[in-house]
């Protein structure tokens, strides 16, 4: 083996997987769900490597923390590879990743950040900017919407997708008739509410963080805006279900998986309950097996993880994982309304 090459793996060193998650706080539940479902996997691949050891630290969605785990993870633990649940985790992490050479792996999201964050940046998530333009498309073709209400939140995610909605439904001939942010941690939007509906907006497009998005509805109801709704995948069951009524009729990209029935059975018999939400579990699930991917790769083919992981083509649970040569396997998000507290796809 080129002893210059990166991420080097030694066919006498067992794989030490990290994990930087969102164990506590607001996305706590979340983060603890992708945990469970990397310990699945880690379990499962110690047939096959029993030396295989699973490291996980809490970031508390905390840049700090983020970093702090991160170089806990590379200096004292001496980690192999690392995953994490979102980009907005990578961010501040991936310097710490490219200075040490150590791939990074993000399983819930993707963007052009992935794309130039570095060599040691990977993604097997959906594409941010694809779900705002999917959104905008499916709004002005399929919906007639011609005017819009933009109110989200100051985040990085959320102004991502609205960039990414904004631009397509501009592009496409739609108007966009109210462009507000506001901060996270925000109760009352019925002065931004009742200006939509002032500016004549036939929807509101409004990607917030959870758990913003059930306040949101349920004001806006109460304002009576007779609009359409559009969201984006921060609205999730625990705000659908936390909304009631309000969320009916609701519009919004989703993530999704092909074959999230046999990760529940798995799941199922492990921990003696069902998923609190499945497709979580699975992107902690197949973070691992592609880890794992590329492990194997790298003892078979003498090259380090960073350059196997771009040789990764696997069968996950979500969807198959192909890399093509590339740091990301990107997936598109689909459309999904409410009816009846539950979403149903829309397309």
């Amino acid at each position: 083996m080129n002893k210059s090459d990166v991420g080097l793996v030694s066919t006498n060193n067992p794989l030490v997987i990290g994990a930087i998650l969102p164990l506590s706080g607001d996305f706590g539940a979340l983060g603890e769900e992708v945990n469970k479902g990397a310990l699945i996997a880690i379990n499962e691949a110690k047939a096959e490597f029993p030396d295989i050891t699973f490291i996980s630290e809490d970031d508390q969605f905390s840049a700090k923390s983020m970093v702090a785990a991160a170089q806990k993870l590379i200096s004292t633990d001496g980690i192999s590879a690392a995953f994490t649940m979102a980009v907005q985790e990578a961010k501040p992490i991936a310097p710490v990743f490219n200075k040490a050479k150590i791939p990074l792996l993000v399983s819930w999201d993707s963007n052009e950040f992935i794309k130039t964050g570095g060599d040691s940046l990977y993604s097997i998530g959906f594409s941010t900017e694809g779900a705002g333009e999917k959104m905008a498309e499916y709004a002005y073709a399929k919906l007639g919407i011609k005017k819009v209400a933009l109110i989200y939140h100051i985040d990085e995610w959320a102004n991502l997708i609205t960039g990414a909605f904004r631009a397509k439904f501009k592009a496409l001939g739609g108007v966009v008739v109210l462009d507000e942010q506001t901060i996270v941690g925000t109760k009352d939007y019925r002065t931004l509410i009742a200006r939509a509906k002032v500016a004549g907006a036939d929807a509101i497009y409004f990607p917030m963080v959870p758990s913003a998005n059930s306040i949101f509805a349920s004001q806006a109801r109460e304002l009576k805006f007779t609009g359409v709704f559009l969201n984006g995948d921060g609205f999730i069951q625990s705000e659908i279900d936390a909304a009631g009524l309000a969320a009916e009729g609701i519009y919004f990209t989703n993530v999704y998986g092909e074959r999230l029935s046999v990760l529940a059975e798995k799941y199922k018999q492990k921990y003696g309950v069902d998923s609190g939400d499945i497709i979580f579990a699975s992107f902690g699930y197949d973070a691992v097996n592609t880890l794992i991917a590329a492990y194997r790769i790298a003892r078979q083919s003498d090259i380090s993880i960073t350059k196997a992981l771009k040789r990764v083509d696997i069968e996950g649970i979500g969807a198959r994982i192909m890399m093509n040569g590339m740091r990301y396997s990107e997936r598109q998000e689909k459309m999904y309304k409410v009816v009846n507290g539950v979403p149903v796809l829309a397309e």
